[in-house]
């Protein structure tokens, strides 16, 4: 009596068998040859693994060289703009940790208290500073 086959023939992977597969993934005629096949295809995949890590360590390699020269552009940047600003004429406010070619002495809130600043001009008064702290910020709504 002959039984219908629902899959059709195939020919193994690995044996070259002709066979009659019993569900519709089978490639392999017997157990033995499937567990050939999963040896072969897991010894593929580990060598394109290793090839794929070692050509990513590569790019790695080749992106480090490539931002290290990159730091060292920047590097000699920094180098020749610190040349060329000249820190001499900066001034500094300790009161503010400020330092600028030209100060606000006299003219912020912070000159005055707690106690007047060294550095305030003798004509400043607190009634013409700015204060921060009333400072009211516009919404949009008017």
């Amino acid at each position: 009596m002959e039984t219908e086959h629902i899959y059709g023939e195939r020919k193994c992977l690995i044996c070259d068998t002709v066979f009659y597969p019993k569900r519709i993934w089978d490639i392999t005629c017997k157990p033995e040859c499937r567990t050939e096949w999963q040896r072969r295809r897991w010894r593929k995949n580990s060598k394109d693994v290793k090839a794929r890590r070692k050509q990513r360590m590569e790019d790695l390699i080749k992106q480090l060289g490539d931002a290290q020269k990159h730091i060292e552009f920047l590097e000699g940047e920094i180098k020749r703009l610190q040349q060329k600003i000249s820190t001499k004429d900066l001034m500094t406010c300790e009161r503010m940790s400020l330092r600028a070619t030209q100060l606000l002495c006299g003219q912020r809130h912070e000159c005055f208290k707690p106690e007047r600043c060294s550095q305030c001009p003798e004509d400043a008064t607190i009634e013409n500073a700015f204060d921060p702290a009333t400072l009211v910020k516009h919404t949009g709504d008017i």
